[in-house]
């Protein structure tokens, strides 16, 4: 069988396509790895604040302030407390927490809902919303509202700040109401 020969301008224009697809692609993979710091200016590290919570249930109310702590990881997870860690939508996150964790205190009885917490990270500041939905503990409807301002702090501590955080203020703050 005799050889057949492939002019030169098809191989080169196939050659500067493949190169042409493979560079897309690197350029594409390299932007998806990119942490919190490229773009929106985030700086990821410990961010502290207060906490301002108010809590009613079976018709009584009350509130409560206390610190706050969030972590931002270079991967872009947002770690708050006893949390679980939720990814960055672009600056913005919402954490929550299934009513069981109420439940710690079993005389709570908590049967359905979450507790959450939502922020919006702008330069070195963190702030947002703290809120439940649907949570029904011993019966009652209860209802948290609030919001939180942390800065960056200086001094990195563990991740966390211990285990004095929003979601143990509110345990609190439910068992003074509910009893």
């Amino acid at each position: 069988m005799p050889q057949r020969h492939i002019p030169f301008r098809t191989t080169a224009t196939a050659a500067v396509l493949a190169v042409g697809l493979a560079l897309a692609g690197c350029g594409s993979s390299h932007h998806d790895s990119t942490g919190p710091r490229e773009g929106l200016g985030l700086t990821p590290g410990i961010y502290r604040g207060t906490a301002n919570l108010t809590a009613s249930a079976g018709g009584q109310s009350g509130s409560q302030s206390g610190p706050v702590v969030l972590t931002l990881n270079p991967d872009s997870t947002v770690q708050v407390g006893q949390f679980p860690p939720v990814k960055l939508q672009g600056n913005s996150f919402t954490a929550s927490l299934p009513y069981t964790f109420f439940n710690q205190n079993p005389q709570l009885h908590c049967t359905t809902g979450t507790f959450n917490l939502g922020g919006t990270f702008v330069g070195q500041t963190v702030s947002g919303p703290i809120f439940s939905n649907g949570l029904v503990c011993n019966g009652f409807t209860v209802t948290f509202t609030g919001n939180y301002t942390a800065q960056l702090s200086a001094s990195e501590l563990p991740q966390g700040g211990g285990r004095d955080d929003v979601a143990d203020q509110a345990r609190r703050l439910l068992e003074r109401l509910i009893h």
